[in-house]
């Protein structure tokens, strides 16, 4: 059968445009698995010609089948298989340890073929370890922006000082960290994404006896598992095709600290391994007999509660108990409403400096929508909001207009909407979290209540329907602004 490219949102030209100067080999394969692209890093992973690969059956091409050739098991599967590791040896070329991603392809529901990503293990892990010792080796960018941070060679630039709070829940969390930073043992960090986690962690550090020494974190999830340990451990040149001697992180960081971000997303077998560094205070590189010494502070961290990790057989129990002798919980944002205003302030003082604005106010409806949102995405996601609010600041105030909040204001307002105990024609009332509950006898609500439930939904509607913009939503109810404000704070929707 005569080529034909399969794909007509993307020409072969325009593929080769994106794809031929890519770090890592790309081939495409239409629905049958024939090969109708093959990017030229390909060819050198493969020792192969490109010109000669096209049009043929993958299969053809490389000494695989059906069971372990990533391409068409993710054709026969029609979903993406991720971080695959792969041996394998092209017709005419040489052995090849790689790590795969393949994406199937589809164009209205249909599936026209699928894309191949293939990286070389050793490259791939040069990169990566790289990566994890540079930023151990280097200063945080962002430790010149506050008043908090130290510009630290150690790797850790924040302390105790850095974290923004005077709500109890955050003093004790300050306390907590005090005490994971004067003990040798391991302390593990529980928090949902965006609470600090790794700030806590750098603030620990830095207020040990080890600051002086290196800080080095590494995300466990964001690692291949056939990576991960020889980037923590180390290698011995032989150990596996391409393999060199290279100290692991555990061996770097030796005398300092290091920091295992989403510990449950590591696979149970380094986890066993972990966990003997832990008792032994040794470890051994892949591929060799022998054993270094070295002396650590292992801080971790976890995105949920450690007992559900352990039950879900995320975690190892054993493990849990010797990397959670001292567990800092930090708190989710919506419990610390009082810290909210100051770090408000915080990033606007930050992001004064950085974009060289003048913002010297904040509206207080402002600090309202702030202080009264759930924030979901934590610190992080306030920060986002600063961030994009100051872009758009006119003059030295944000305030409610802002673009920054628009992403918020109606979710608030439907939160605010569910979760209020609103009387129903039948015997229900909605409850804190949405759902209805039951009432004694029946309810007959009253004309004015009525009344009240209808303006409270038309004035939502309006306000949702112009994106959070007061002046536009008062415009179209024919009402002022000022108004607007008024009957929004009748019905105690103070966010608005």
């Amino acid at each position: 059968m005569p080529f034909q490219w399969p794909f007509n949102q993307l020409s072969p030209e325009m593929a080769s445009t994106l794809y031929d100067r890519h770090h890592e080999g790309i081939l495409m394969c239409d629905k049958e698995g024939r090969l109708v692209y093959y990017n030229s890093r390909m060819g050198k992973l493969d020792n192969l010609d490109p010109q000669d690969v096209i049009g043929h059956h993958i299969l053809d091409v490389y000494n695989l089948d059906q069971s372990n050739c990533m391409s068409t098991r993710c054709l026969n599967l029609g979903k993406p298989i991720l971080n695959q590791a792969l041996y394998y040896r092209a017709t005419r070329g040489d052995l090849v340890n790689a790590i795969c991603n393949a994406y199937p392809i589809y164009e209205n529901g249909k599936l026209l073929g699928n894309i191949c990503y293939t990286a070389e293990y050793t490259s791939l892990a040069d990169r990566l370890d790289k990566t994890a010792r540079n930023y151990a080796r280097h200063p945080y960018s962002r430790s010149a922006e506050t008043d908090h941070t130290i510009r630290a060679s150690n790797g850790a630039v924040h302390t105790l000082a850095s974290i923004i709070g005077e709500s109890p829940i955050t003093k004790a969390a300050l306390e907590t960290a005090k005490v994971g930073a004067r003990t040798p043992s391991s302390v593990m960090i529980c928090g949902e994404t965006g609470t600090g986690k790794e700030l806590f962690a750098q603030a620990i550090h830095n207020h040990s006896a080890r600051r002086a020494q290196m800080f080095c974190p590494i995300n466990c999830a964001a690692i291949p598992e056939n990576l991960l340990e020889g980037i923590l451990f180390g290698t011995v040149k032989g150990a596996f095709t391409g393999s060199m001697e290279k100290k692991g992180l555990f061996e770097v960081s030796s005398g300092g600290t290091i920091f295992l971000d989403e510990i449950h997303t590591m696979p149970m077998g380094l986890q066993a391994k972990l966990l003997r560094v832990i008792q032994e205070r040794r470890i051994r590189r892949v591929g060799s007999l022998e054993e270094t010494p070295v002396d650590l502070k292992i801080i971790s961290s976890i995105n949920q509660k450690p007992e559900t990790a352990v039950e879900n057989g995320l975690l190892r129990p054993d493990l849990f108990y010797r990397l959670g002798v001292v567990i800092l919980s930090l708190p989710p944002l919506r419990n610390r409403g009082s810290d909210i205003e100051d770090l408000v302030k915080h990033f606007v003082k930050k992001y004064n400096k950085k974009f060289h604005g003048k913002v010297k106010y904040i509206e207080p409806e402002f600090l309202s929508i702030m202080v009264n949102y759930v924030w979901p995405g934590n610190v992080r996601e306030l920060e986002h909001v600063v961030e994009t609010s100051m872009n758009f600041a006119v003059g030295d105030e944000i305030n409610n207009q802002s673009l920054g909040l628009r992403h918020i204001q109606s979710a608030h307002l439907r939160k605010f909407l569910t979760r209020r105990e609103v009387p129903r024609h039948d015997d229900t009332v909605i409850t804190a979290d949405g759902s209805p509950s039951s009432t004694a006898g029946p309810r007959t609500a009253s004309l004015p209540d009525e009344m009240a439930d209808a303006e409270r939904e038309i004035l939502f509607k309006a306000v949702e329907t112009a994106g959070g913009n007061m002046s536009k939503a008062a415009r179209q109810l024919g009402i002022s602004r000022q108004a607007l404000y008024y009957k929004m704070k009748k019905y105690k929707t103070k966010t608005i």
